[in-house]
């Protein structure tokens, strides 16, 4: 090898080997600072390229538990206006039947009707303020989609439905409450002579005088009407209905019988605004301050009511169960999100965290090169000065 002044060869080589542990070093202090494998895609393309698709599931996924944990809180909060509601429902209920006994007189069953009057009062202002985040959620019909999963695909959706119990008989007119008690006269008949001899007796709260029954082998007749007021014409069109099919089936079983009475009853008062089956409650009103929704003041009507408000509780029965199960499903929505983020960020984790044993050994070897190098390199540059001994 010549003996060179103007080029240190070795001094190159020397500084080569320290640049290259001296980046080693810094690269192994920057992964153990930040605990992570890959600080820049320089470190490692492909595994930045995937562990970046892997952040967009875990983040998107814990959005998506959150938006799951907001459909149980507006489930829950349905659900338990839901139960108010139906405990009003079962004490108006109560009340009804006590009203309906033969020991109460008329002005027991005022007093009583105050309490049913402050229940339904109440029932009204549940449905008309029960809301989550503005959304209505018992007095407006409307379909409410939840994101619940990472990517926008429709199948990473729920959605729940509200309802609308404001959709009733609201104030029901004095037709609808007269036909709506021989209604429920007739549907409180054991039998088809029950069920029609109840009905009589109903009528004759509306029409007090002038009546007469005529009970033959097979018909059932009550003549002397012929018009009156709107709820007196109600009462008697509701009955004429249901003993026109008492009559015509007379003959047949019993249960045929008072089947048929109990459907022509129910089709003439639906005419006048009674809702057996609609999508409200019949103990709903727009007013909170209204009054008479439930009436309960006579015989016949107290016995009239105990059939709609089975109506209505069967009506928020099924709803509060809609709403339970849909709280349900929320949960299980983000138990399986949760475990799917989870071993999601697993996999990120073997890709981009950094082994700190593994750093921790490099970092040591290259603190020791750059140690030795950083030596070497003051032996490298005093290796020309050995020419200026040819010169002595």
């Amino acid at each position: 090898m010549p003996l060179i002044i103007n080029t240190n060869v070795l001094a190159q080589t020397v500084q080569q080997n320290l640049a290259r542990s001296s980046g080693t070093l810094a690269q192994s202090l920057q992964r153990l600072s930040s605990g992570l494998r890959i600080n820049s895609a320089k470190d490692d393309a492909a595994g930045m390229a995937i562990a970046e698709g892997l952040s967009t599931i875990i983040r998107g996924g814990n959005q998506a538990v959150r938006n799951a944990n907001d459909g149980i809180s507006l489930s829950q909060v349905a659900e338990s206006a839901l139960g108010q509601i139906s405990g009003n429902l079962q004490r108006i209920r109560e009340i009804a039947i006590q009203a309906a006994n033969g020991s109460m007189v008329d002005s027991n069953r005022s007093q009583l009707q105050k309490e049913v009057d402050q229940l339904t009062q109440e029932i009204s202002r549940t449905v008309q303020t029960t809301d989550f985040n503005g959304s209505r959620l018992l007095s407006g019909a409307s379909t409410l989609t939840f994101q619940v999963g990472y990517s926008g695909s429709g199948d990473n959706r729920i959605q729940v439905s509200t309802t609308d119990l404001a959709q009733s008989l609201g104030s029901p007119s004095p037709a609808a409450k007269a036909s709506s008690a021989i209604l429920g006269a007739v549907q409180g008949g054991s039998s088809p002579l029950a069920a029609i001899t109840a009905a009589d007796q109903a009528l004759r709260k509306f029409v007090t005088s002038g009546l007469t029954t005529t009970v033959g082998s097979n018909t059932y007749n009550v003549s002397g009407f012929t018009s009156g007021s709107p709820a007196q014409n109600a009462a008697w069109a509701t009955y004429q209905a249901a003993e026109a099919a008492y009559n015509a089936n007379a003959g047949a079983k019993p249960a045929v019988v008072l089947a048929a009475v109990n459907n022509a009853a129910a089709n003439a008062a639906a005419g006048y605004g009674w809702v057996g089956a609609g999508t409200g409650l019949y103990s709903y009103y727009q007013s909170m301050t209204a009054t008479g929704t439930i009436n309960i003041t006579n015989q016949a009507l107290a016995a009239a009511a105990v059939g709609s408000v089975d109506a209505d509780i069967a009506k928020i029965a099924n709803l509060r169960a809609t709403f339970g199960s849909v709280q349900n499903r929320f949960e299980a929505v983000v138990a399986n999100v949760q475990a799917y983020v989870e071993n999601t960020s697993a996999a990120r984790s073997r890709i981009t965290d950094a082994d700190f044993a593994e750093e921790t050994a490099r970092l040591t070897r290259n603190q020791i090169l750059q140690q030795a190098g950083t030596a070497v390199l003051g032996q490298a540059n005093t290796a020309p000065s050995t020419a200026l001994r040819l010169l002595r």
